[in-house]
C-alpha cells in the first residue's frame, strides 16, 4: 500500500480541482494520481467544511476509530454496546440495584456488623422481603459491606512440646 499524500498536498489539490480550470480527469492526470482519488479528497473536504451532510466529517471519524479501539481494549463487543445502548439497564439490575440499596442501609444501621445470614433474615424477616442467600452475599460484595466477624483465639487443646504425651 503505497503511502498516504501529506495534508497540503491534498489540501492544494483540492482547491486546483475547485477552480475548474482543467476537468478532473486531466488534473489527476497531471498531479499523479486517480481521479476517483481526488474526488473523494473533495467529498471529505466538502464534508470537513460542512458543504455537504451525507457522510461523517474527519473530526467524526477519528472519534470513531478512537471510541472503537477503547471498545475493543475493554474488550466489548458491538453487539453487547448497541444492546446497552437500545436497553440501558435491564428490569433485574434495577431490582438488584434496589435491593442492594436497602442492604447497604440494613448493613450501616447495624453499625456495620451484620453479615450476610443477618442481613438476609432482616429481609425476609424484617422488610419481608424474598430474597436468596446468594444474591444477598453478590449484592453485599458489589456494595463493599463485611460483616464484622471475631477470630478465633486459641485451637483448643493442644499438646505442649515439653510433656510427655499420656498414655491412653
Amino acid at each position: 500500500m503505497p503511502r498516504p499524500h501529506p495534508p497540503e498536498f491534498r489540501q492544494r489539490a483540492v482547491e486546483l480541482a475547485r477552480l475548474r480550470e482543467k476537468p478532473i480527469a486531466e488534473l489527476a492526470r497531471d498531479l499523479g494520481i486517480s481521479d476517483s482519488c481526488l474526488r473523494n479528497w473533495m467529498h471529505q473536504a466538502d464534508l470537513d467544511e460542512g458543504r455537504r451532510s451525507d457522510g461523517m466529517s474527519s473530526a467524526e471519524r477519528e472519534e470513531l476509530a478512537r471510541l472503537r479501539r477503547e471498545l475493543r481494549v475493554m474488550g466489548v463487543s458491538t453487539s453487547g454496546f448497541y444492546q446497552r445502548r437500545n436497553q440501558p439497564v435491564t428490569d433485574a439490575e434495577l431490582a438488584d440495584a434496589y435491593l442492594a440499596n436497602t442492604i447497604h442501609d440494613i448493613w450501616t444501621s447495624s453499625r456495620r456488623t451484620y453479615g450476610a445470614p443477618r442481613a438476609r433474615a432482616e429481609l425476609r424477616l424484617g422488610l419481608r422481603l424474598p430474597c436468596s442467600t446468594g444474591r444477598t452475599e453478590r449484592l453485599m460484595r458489589a456494595c463493599g459491606a463485611v460483616g464484622l466477624h471475631y477470630r478465633r483465639r486459641g485451637r483448643g487443646c493442644t499438646r505442649r512440646g515439653d510433656g510427655d504425651p499420656a498414655e491412653d
